[in-house]
């Protein structure tokens, strides 16, 4: 959380041997909707088993875009 007691970061970790090839994962949140018109930006950070990394972190013209939520 941050200073303002908001959450600011979360994690989701798979148990066992993960998200298998060909499998999915739905995660599930809940939150309270801002006051205003807005879109959300979820960066997220993808780890596999042999250290590699992809980063959700880019506009919506990138290689790997972070997925917006339009509120």
């Amino acid at each position: 959380k941050g200073s303002d007691g908001k959450t600011k970061n979360f994690t989701f970790k798979a148990d066992g041997k993960g998200i298998l090839p060909g499998q999915f994962q739905q995660f599930t949140i809940v939150a309270a909707n801002p006051d205003h018109e807005t879109e959300i930006a979820w960066d997220a950070y993808q780890y596999y088993k042999d250290g590699s990394i992809v980063e959700w972190t880019q506009d919506k013209n990138g290689d790997n875009p972070h997925s917006i939520t339009k509120i």
